[in-house]
């Protein structure tokens, strides 16, 4: 994560040339804030003024006519910014940084600013994990081995650090560098610098830069000729405009891939890119894939792909040691003048700390920073720093920097950085904190806001003091609406509230019948002196709701069409589509005439909960033909309120169809026949049944020594014959 640290007002003492870019906001500088041209100079920034006019009488007329020339120089000398080459990427842009500070490239690479002399910067290039921290000017962090390359770079010039087969440009923008009067004699120290971070990207020249879904290529990196990348487009989804890809990546003796997916843009056709890492073998790069227009013609997509080193929060400015753990971006907070007694308290976010600057000499500072909420530190942070060397506080949350040691008052002026929101408050030796307070209602929700009776929810309010002055007798105090009852303690009091800290209060609320008024909060408090701050209000939205069932009704018959003799089954459905229980439910079904029940009819249930479901089944047999409706079955029910309510389900149809029934006669004209002798046959068949016998077949088969005759003299074992037959009819069969 790149720190943002925003630079204070010079004192009288620093050529400040630094220049903003005009139409430009700075990097990070919210629309509508203060800038550091348009910043009010803050109180103690400046020596009094009898020892700037001893200094001046101190200095020889050589030494001001020097120092006159060189300050035209400086304020003269045009901005030129290096140029970007094709295809890089600014990682960081107009980024602060201080003598002794580090770029830190991947955890592993470390660009130290040694030294700041006029308009020229000393960078150090050391790789691998620090022990210990390098503040001080010119020093080595402790535990790194020594630096493998150093750069000097001028004010609006560039140099280069290839790491790793990459190219690493710093483009310092601005130098700001002080001078100390002593004796006529000007002597530099520390300093810091505005650049730009700009990382050679590695573009691959792939062999096929149009894909399809299943097709796959390969290209060559033009940082090393020896690796090998290669993209596969594995997926494509319609539906979401969604590609999926496998980008590999083979080379050093290593290999490894990862899965990418791109989202098609808004507008089509159009390109979409995303990031990527390859874990196993450390690499990064950004996939560009540019979407046809709808309906996806062709189903190709053009492929562009570049490798980005170190991608992302892999990047930061800070101590060169470890990745600062915490703080995310650092901005300037405030610049003091601090007494051999005095302490700064630097509060925000529940935590608090304590800074002391003690003038040591002309060029150097005791500079102490120690947590002191919420876990104290058992050894504060101390460091001698000297004007422009950034001191930081053990978890990265707090930095200080020396802008001005005055041996003759024993006062050091420091400029602070914190994280956004955070107050810093001077307490001066023997004197009671100064400063206004300014009481916030930083929270006040209920959760969840919208309830249904008999349904609880929890009253969260946090009260900050948001000054840079203590609050006496703060008070918290809640109005609940008569339709919740509140269980807890509903207000607080706060003997003393300092600056940045905050009290909260927590209960909750039962819902004991519908309501929407809101619960309204009221916080009241003083300053040091006594006087009534102006009280603060907020409403917090909340309502709650009566329940009802919603009973809904289906029934259905299975199957819809049978013939007599056989069953269907019924089922009757019941759901609660509601927000409420539905109780005392009573479901009830009347079968017509012409059937025959199996099972019950009838069924009660006591508790219907919300989205509960409730099965009524019962078997019917038929024992007529017909048509026959099965009317709606009923459902009976009482709300939690004690209101009744009916629901119905619609009615239901159920088709019977008769079954015909064939009775057969067998005649013989003769009571005996002897061998070879021959009796005619008839047989007589009647329906019987209560439908029409359609292609029945009919077949004769005689007893054991007959046969039959057929009519054209052949012989057989048996006789068919089809018959249609209506109800009630007989056929005669010869």
């Amino acid at each position: 994560m790149v720190l943002n640290m925003d630079r204070p007002p010079s004192n009288p003492l620093v050529i400040n040339n630094r220049r903003t870019k005009k139409g430009t906001n700075p990097k990070n500088q919210p629309a509508g804030s203060e800038t550091e041209q348009t910043r009010p100079a803050p109180e103690n920034q400046v020596l009094p003024p009898g020892k700037m006019r001893r200094w001046e009488q101190e200095m020889n007329p050589t030494t001001k006519l020097i120092i006159i020339l060189l300050t035209l120089a400086l304020v003269t000398q045009p901005v030129s910014v290096g140029t970007e080459a094709k295809g890089d990427v600014d990682v960081l842009e107009e980024e602060d940084i201080y003598v002794g500070e580090c770029i830190i490239l991947g955890g592993e690479h470390y660009i130290q600013l040694t030294e700041v002399t006029g308009r020229e910067t000393v960078w150090s290039y050391y790789r691998g994990r620090p022990e210990g921290y390098g503040y001080l000017p010119g020093y080595q962090p402790t535990g790194m081995e020594q630096y493998r390359t150093q750069r000097r770079i001028r004010e609006d010039k560039d140099g280069t650090f290839i790491i790793e087969r990459v190219d690493v440009t710093i483009e310092v923008e601005e130098v700001e560098y002080g001078f100390m009067g002593v004796g006529g004699y000007g002597y530099s120290e520390g300093g810091s610098a505005s650049i730009n971070l700009v990382i050679e990207r590695e573009e691959v020249d792939l062999d096929d830069e149009e894909l399809s879904v299943g097709e796959d290529t390969d290209g060559e990196s033009d940082a090393d000729r020896d690796v090998t990348w290669t993209v596969e487009l594995k997926r494509f989804d319609e539906a979401t405009g969604t590609v999926t890809l496998e980008i590999g990546y083979e080379g050093d003796e290593e290999e490894d891939d990862t899965t990418v997916t791109v989202n098609a843009p808004a507008t089509l056709p159009g390109t979409a890119s995303e990031y990527f890492k390859i874990a196993g073998v450390d690499k990064a790069g950004e996939v560009k894939v540019r979407f046809p227009a709808k309906p996806w013609e062709g189903k190709t997509f053009d492929i562009e792909l570049e490798g980005v080193p170190w991608l992302g929060d892999e990047i930061d400015i800070g101590p060169c040691g470890e990745i600062p753990v915490g703080g995310g971006q650092l901005i300037f907070n405030k610049q003091v003048t601090v007494g051999p007694d005095d302490k700064v308290v630097v509060t925000g976010d529940n935590q608090s700390y304590e800074i002391r600057a003690t003038a040591s000499s002309f060029f150097q500072a005791w500079i102490t920073i120690k947590q002191t909420q919420p876990r104290p530190d058992i050894t504060p942070q101390q460091r001698m720093a000297g004007r422009g060397v950034a001191v930081y506080s053990r978890n990265r949350m707090v930095k200080v920097v020396p802008d001005l040691i005055d041996t003759a008052n024993q006062t050091v002026t420091i400029s602070i950085y914190t994280p956004p929101g955070w107050q810093a408050t001077l307490q001066a030796a023997g004197v009671a904190p100064e400063g206004t307070p300014n009481l916030k209602i930083d929270m006040a929700v209920a959760s969840p806001d919208k309830l249904k009776v008999g349904e609880r929810s929890t009253i969260t309010i946090h009260v900050k003091n948001d000054g840079d002055g203590d609050a006496k007798d703060v008070r918290v105090d809640t109005t609940i609406p008569l339709y919740l009852v509140a269980s807890g303690r509903t207000s607080d009091t706060r003997g003393t509230l300092k600056a940045g800290e905050m009290m909260e209060l927590v209960f909750e609320v039962l819902a004991n019948k519908p309501g929407t008024e809101n619960i309204k909060v009221t916080v009241t408090g003083k300053d040091v002196k006594g006087n009534e701050l102006d009280a603060r209000t907020k409403s917090i939205p909340i309502e709650a709701k009566a329940t009802k069932p919603k009973i809904t009704v289906t029934k259905n018959v299975s199957p819809a069409t049978i013939t007599v003799g056989q069953s269907a089954r019924v089922v009757v459905t019941v759901k609660n589509d509601g927000d409420g229980a539905a109780e005392n439910v009573i479901i009830t079904d009347t079968p017509p005439m012409g059937l025959t029940v199996i099972g019950q009819t009838t069924k009660t249930v006591p508790e219907l909960p919300p989205q509960g479901t409730q099965t009524l089944q019962y078997t019917v047999e038929a024992i007529e033909v017909g048509q026959f409706t099965l009317e709606s079955a009923q459902v009976s029910y009482t709300t939690e309120q004690g209101e009744t309510g009916t629901a119905y389900s619609d009615p239901v149809t159920l088709q019977v169809s008769g079954v015909p029934r064939l009775e057969a006669t067998v005649l013989l004209d003769r009571r005996r026949i002897g061998i070879e002798e021959t009796a005619n046959l008839s047989i007589t068949i009647v329906n019987t049944g209560n439908a029409d016998a359609t292609n029945r077949q009919i077949t004769f088969t005689p007893t054991s020594g007959l046969v039959v005759v057929n009519p054209d003299g052949s012989e057989s074992g048996s006789f068919s014959e089809t018959v249609t037959i209506p109800q009630g009819g007989q056929q005669t069969i010869t």
